[in-house]
C-alpha cells in the first residue's frame, strides 16, 4: 500500500488516532503530494448534503477530525485559511502538532486573528504567553490587548468568573501588557457585560480592577493617569473613549498631577466625543487660575468649543473664559472677542451668558470686539441684542435675515434624463446597473433594452460578459452593502435579455453561454437546469422574494418587459422619466401614447400606472393642446381630464386603472360621480389615497422579560405602557358604504366583477406586508420614483412600520426613513394631511439625520405646508409625551427658527396651534418651547425680522 493509499484510508476511515503519527513520518515533499487528494476528499466529506430533513456534513465527526488535521500540515497559508481553519487555536490539538511541525506562518496567522470581529475563545491570554514562551508565536499588542481584556473574567477550566488577582501571576502582564489595552482598540470598557456569575450578573470590571492594582503599588499611578488622558484621544469609538475619561476622573487627579498633565487635558479639546471634551473641562477647570496653566493655548481652543453641539461644552468654555478674564487682565479684551462666537448658538441661556461676558469685560469702542458682534448679530436673539445696544451699529439692531425663496414648481427646476443611445452607452449602465448608483438606473435599462435589442451585433455579446459575470454572482447570493431588492431582480431581468440575444448567435454565443455554464454548474440542480434548458433558461421567474406588496410594480413591469422581448413584440415603454430624477414631461407622455395608437400597440395597465403617477402636472397647458390634437378617443378623454383642472370624467371607461389612477392623482379627496360604476369603489378610498384615520394614544401590551430563577434563566410575561402613533387601517376588502338612489345607481352600472378579482391599483401595492424591513431601505428612492406625485401611501407605511414609536427599531428602518424624507424633498409636491403626519412624526425621530431632513423640507416648503395642521400633529403627539419636547425644541432652535422673515411666521403659526393642544398640565419640556414662542414675538415686535 503506498503512502497516498494509506493516507486517504486513515480519512475514510475517521482514524484520528492514526492521522499525526503517519504525517509526522511523512518527509515535506510527500505531505504536499497528498493536497490535490487531501482536497477532493474534504470537499466530498465536508460538504452539506440534505439528509432525513436536516442539513448534515457527508461525513462523520471523526473523519471532520482527521482532515482539518491534515490541513494544518499538508496545506500552505492560502489553502489552509480558504479551508476554514479557525479550529487550529485548540490547545490539545496544537500540543501534539507544533513540538515537530510549525509552519513559517503560524505567528502571523494567530495575530491575525486579533483583526477580526471575534476572538476565538480558544485563544485565552495564558496561552498566548506559554506559545510566545516556547517559541512558536510573537504576539502582537492587539492580540494581548483583547485577549488580556477577558482574562479576568475566565475561569481556569470553563465558564465564568471575577479573578483581578490574575495579572498578578505574570511580572509582564503588569508591567507592559496591560498597557496595550490603552494603546489599542479592545474590549476593556465591556469586557463585563455579558458576564454572569452566581446566577447575578457581574457589576465590577476593569476599572475597579485598575484603581485596586494602583492603590496596592502594583501599577504606577502616574503612568495609569497618563495613559488614560492619552487613551480618550485615540480616535477609539466613543463609548470606549468615554470609559478612559471615566477612568481618568474617577481616579480624581490631585491639581498637581493637573498641571503635570495639561498639555495632554488640552490636547484632547479636539475630541470627537463630547464627553471627552467635557471631561478635560472639568479638569480644567481646577487648574485654570493656577500660576503656570497655559492660558493661549486654551484659548486657541475657544472657537472650536463655542460651536459645540452640545450645550454643557459650550457653557463650561464661558465658565473658564469668565475664570481667566478675571485673573488674568490682560486675556479679557481678547476673552470678550472670542465670545461672541457663542451667538452662533441659537439658545438664550447662552447667548445672554456671552453678551454678559462681552459687557464685563470688552470694552464698546474695541473696533475688533464691534466687527465680530456685527458678524453675529443675524443670530442673535433679543435678549442679548438688548444687552449689547451699545456695541452695535444702528444699522445692525433692526437687521434682517435674508429672506430665501421658496422652490418654484417648475418642471425646468429637474435636470433631463438622458437616453441611452446606442450599444456601447448600454454596455457602460449594466457596468454599474446592480450599484443602485443611481434610481433611475434601472428605467434607462429598460427603456435601452427594448430600443436597442435589434441593434446589438454578434460580436456586442462580450462587450456584457463583464455585467453578466456580476450579475450572475448577484443573482446566486454575492449581495453587497447598498443593493436592494430591484437589484436582484434587475440581475434577473438582464441575464434573461443576454439569453435571448445569444439565442440569435449561435455561432458566436460561446464565450457568455460558459460564464452561464460555469456559475450554474456550481449546483446539480441548477447544471441540469442548464444542460436540459440551455439559451432557453429563465431567470426571471416570478419568484418568491418578489411577491411582497411593495415590489409588485416593479415585477409587473418587468413581466411585462420581458414578455414582449421573448415573443417579438413591439412594445414603447411610457413610464420611462424624462426628468430627474422620475418625473415625466406630459408633452413627451401624450407622445408615447400617440404612437401607441398609431401602432395599435396594447397598452400594459401596470405601465400606464406608473406614466400616470410619474406625469409633471403643474404646468398642463402645452400637453392639453397637444393632446387635443393628436390623441382618440379614451386615451384623449383620460389625459384631458388628468390635467385640466375643471375638467369632468367622460367614457368610455375601458381602462379602468387609468381613470382611477387619474382621478386619484387629480383629487383623491372627491368621488367623481362618471366613475361610479368602477369596481374599484367597492373599497374604502382610504385603501388608495393613504389618508387613514390616526391617534397618537398610550397602550398597553406585553412582552417577554428574563429572569435568572433557581439556577435558569426563564421567560416571564409581563405588561407596559408605550406610546404609538397608530393608523386605522380599514379590515381587507371592507365595502365602502353607499346610500339611496346613488346605491342603485352604482349597483346597477357596476360590472360583475368581485373585488377580489379586481388587479390591484398600483397605489394600493405601497403597502409593507412583512413584520421586518429587508432591504427596502436601499430601495426606497426607487419605490417613491413608482408615483413621485402620489407619495402618500408609501409615506402612510412607512409612518406605520418606522415611525409609530419615538424609537427606530432598527438602521434599517431609520435608514427607509431617511431615504424617502431625501426622495421627497427632490420632488417639489405639495403634501396632504398623511404627509403632514409624516413630516411631524419624522420632526421628533430619534435620529438627528432623518429629524434635520425633516427640518430642511420644512424650511423650503414652509409656504406650501398647511402649518396650522401640522402644529396641530405635533400638540397631539406631545400632549401625551410621545417624544422628549427637548429633541424638537433643540430641532427649531438650530435648524427651523430665524431662517427668514416667512419662515418665523410660519412657525409661529405652527407653535400657536401646537401648544393649543396640549394640556393644561404643562408636559416636560414645555417651558422651552414656550420661551421660543417668545423669543418669535419679542423678534417680530422689534423689526429683528
Amino acid at each position: 500500500m503506498t503512502k497516498e493509499e494509506k493516507f486517504k484510508q486513515i480519512v475514510e476511515d475517521g482514524l484520528e488516532k492514526e492521522i499525526l503519527p503517519f504525517l509526522q513520518d511523512c518527509s515535506a515533499a510527500e505531505r504536499k503530494a497528498f493536497v490535490p487528494n487531501l482536497k477532493k476528499l474534504s470537499k466530498y466529506y465536508l460538504d452539506y448534503t440534505h439528509q432525513n430533513g436536516n442539513w448534515k456534513q457527508r461525513g462523520n465527526p471523526m473523519q471532520a477530525l482527521v482532515l482539518k488535521r491534515a490541513h494544518f500540515v499538508c496545506y500552505n497559508r492560502k489553502e489552509y485559511e480558504s479551508s476554514g481553519g479557525s479550529w487550529s487555536v485548540e490547545k490539545d490539538i496544537l500540543g501534539e502538532i507544533l513540538p515537530w511541525y510549525c509552519p513559517s506562518w503560524f505567528s502571523d496567522y494567530i495575530n491575525g486573528f486579533a483583526s477580526r470581529d471575534f476572538l476565538p475563545t480558544e485563544l485565552r491570554y495564558d496561552y498566548i504567553l506559554l506559545l510566545e514562551h516556547q517559541g512558536y508565536l510573537e504576539p502582537q499588542p492587539l492580540l494581548i490587548a483583547r485577549s488580556l481584556s477577558r482574562w479576568i473574567f475566565e475561569n481556569d477550566q470553563h465558564g465564568n468568573g471575577f479573578h483581578p488577582e490574575k495579572l498578578t501571576a505574570n511580572k509582564v502582564t503588569l508591567e507592559a501588557h496591560i498597557w496595550h489595552m490603552f494603546q489599542t482598540e479592545s474590549n476593556i470598557h465591556a469586557a463585563n457585560r455579558w458576564i454572569w456569575v452566581d446566577g447575578k450578573q457581574l457589576e465590577k470590571g476593569w476599572l475597579e480592577t485598575l484603581i485596586a492594582h494602583c492603590e496596592a503599588g502594583n501599577i504606577s499611578r502616574t503612568r495609569l493617569l497618563q495613559e488614560a488622558v492619552l487613551a480618550s484621544n485615540r480616535n477609539f469609538d466613543k463609548n470606549l473613549s468615554g470609559w478612559f475619561i471615566t477612568l481618568f476622573e474617577t481616579l480624581q487627579p490631585a491639581d498637581d498631577e493637573l498641571m503635570a498633565l495639561q498639555e495632554e487635558l488640552l490636547t484632547l479639546l479636539s475630541s470627537p466625543h463630547s464627553k471627552v471634551v467635557n471631561g478635560s473641562l472639568k479638569a480644567i477647570k481646577s487648574i485654570v487660575e493656577k500660576n503656570g496653566f497655559a492660558v493661549q493655548s486654551f484659548l486657541d481652543y475657544i472657537p472650536v468649543l463655542l460651536s459645540s453641539e452640545t450645550k454643557a461644552t459650550v457653557t463650561l468654555a464661558l465658565q473658564l473664559m469668565e475664570k481667566i478674564a478675571k485673573k488674568e487682565k490682560a486675556y479679557s479684551e481678547q476673552v470678550a472677542l472670542l465670545a461672541a462666537s457663542a451667538f452662533l448658538q441659537k439658545d438664550d441661556g447662552l447667548q445672554t451668558r456671552a453678551a454678559k461676558l462681552i459687557q464685563k469685560f470688552g470694552k464698546p469702542e474695541n473696533p475688533e470686539i464691534r466687527d465680530a458682534i456685527s458678524l453675529s448679530a443675524g443670530f442673535m436673539l433679543s435678549g442679548p441684542r438688548e444687552l449689547l445696544v451699545s456695541y452695535m451699529d444702528s444699522n445692525m439692531q433692526g437687521q434682517e435675515v435674508e429672506e430665501q425663496e421658496v422652490g418654484e414648481m417648475n418642471l425646468n427646476n429637474f435636470e433631463p434624463l438622458t437616453r441611452i443611445k446606442d450599444v456601447d452607452e448600454l454596455v457602460f449602465l449594466t457596468a454599474q446597473l446592480f450599484d443602485n448608483n443611481q434610481s433611475w438606473h434601472a428605467d434607462q435599462f429598460l427603456d435601452a433594452i427594448v430600443r436597442l435589442q435589434d441593434t446589438i451585433r454578434e460580436e456586442d455579446l462580450e462587450k456584457f460578459a463583464p455585467a453578466v459575470q456580476r450579475a450572475l454572482k448577484f443573482f446566486f447570493g454575492d449581495w453587497r452593502s447598498g443593493q436592494g431588492i430591484v437589484d436582484s431582480m434587475l440581475a434577473g431581468v438582464f441575464l434573461d435579455f443576454i439569453l435571448l440575444q445569444a439565442k440569435k448567435y449561435p455561432t458566436g454565443n460561446g464565450a457568455i453561454l460558459k460564464l452561464y455554464a460555469s456559475f450554474l454548474g456550481k449546483s446539480e440542480k441548477n447544471k441540469k437546469v442548464w444542460e436540459e434548458h440551455g439559451v432557453a433558461t429563465t431567470f426571471y421567474t416570478d419568484p418568491d422574494k418578489y411577491t411582497a406588496l411593495l415590489y409588485q410594480p416593479w415585477n409587473f413591469l418587468f413581466k411585462g418587459i420581458l414578455a414582449s422581448l421573448r415573443a417579438e413584440r413591439e412594445r414603447i415603454i411610457l413610464s420611462t422619466p424624462t426628468h430627474l430624477p422620475h418625473w415625466i414631461d406630459p408633452v413627451i407622455l401624450i407622445q408615447r401614447l400617440s404612437q401607441c395608437q398609431q401602432k395599435k400597440l396594447e397598452l400594459e395597465p401596470m405601465d400606464l400606472q406608473i406614466s400616470l403617477c410619474r406625469c409633471w402636472l403643474q404646468e398642463p397647458s402645452e400637453a392639453i393642446a397637444l393632446a387635443e390634437r393628436i390623441l382618440q378617443g379614451e386615451l384623449k378623454q383620460l389625459m384631458l381630464f388628468l390635467l385640466e383642472p375643471d375638467r369632468k370624467p367622460t367614457g368610455p371607461f375601458l381602462l379602468q386603472e387609468g381613470w382611477m389612477t387619474a382621478a386619484l392623482l387629480k383629487r383623491p379627496d372627491v368621488l367623481y360621480p362618471e366613475l361610479s360604476a368602477l369596481p374599484y369603489l367597492d373599497k374604502p378610498l382610504v385603501v388608495f389615497t393613504g389618508q387613514y384615520n390616526w391617534q397618537t394614544k398610550e397602550e398597553e401590551y406585553e412582552y417577554v422579560n428574563y429572569e435568572w430563577t433557581d439556577g435558569k434563566m426563564k421567560d416571564v410575561k409581563a405588561k407596559a405602557i408605550r406610546k404609538v402613533i397608530r393608523l386605522d387601517f380599514p379590515e381587507k376588502n371592507q365595502p365602502k358604504e353607499e346610500t339611496g338612489l346613488k346605491k342603485i345607481v352604482a349597483l346597477f352600472k357596476r360590472a360583475k366583477l368581485r373585488v377580489d378579482d379586481l388587479p390591484p391599483l398600483m397605489v394600493e401595492y405601497m403597502k409593507i406586508d412583512q413584520t421586518f424591513l429587508s432591504r427596502e431601505d436601499f430601495d426606497m428612492r426607487r419605490l417613491h420614483g413608482l408615483a413621485p406625485g402620489y407619495p402618500e401611501p408609501l409615506m402612510a407605511a412607512i409612518l406605520h412600520q418606522c415611525l409609530k414609536e419615538n424609537q427606530f427599531t432598527g438602521e434599517t428602518d431609520k435608514r427607509a426613513v431617511i431615504a424617502l424624507l431625501q426622495a421627497y424633498y427632490e420632488s417639489l409636491v405639495r403634501l396632504g394631511e398623511m404627509g403632514h403626519l409624516f413630516l411631524s412624526a419624522s420632526l421628533l425621530c430619534s435620529d438627528k439625520t432623518a429629524a434635520t431632513y425633516a427640518a430642511e423640507i420644512w424650511i423650503r416648503d414652509h409656504g406650501r405646508l398647511n402649518n396650522k395642521l401640522l402644529g396641530e400633529m405635533l400638540g397631539k403627539h406631545q400632549r401625551i409625551e410621545f417624544a422628549p419636547m427637548k429633541r424638537f425644541t433643540d430641532l427649531v432652535v438650530a435648524k427651523m427658527m430665524s431662517v427668514s422673515a416667512s419662515a418665523n411666521a410660519a412657525l409661529e403659526v405652527l407653535l400657536d396651534s401646537m401648544i393649543e393642544q396640549l394640556p393644561k398640565e404643562p408636559v416636560r419640556g414645555q417651558k422651552k418651547l414656550l420661551e421660543i414662542r417668545t423669543e418669535l414675538g419679542k423678534q417680530k415686535k422689534h423689526g429683528l425680522n
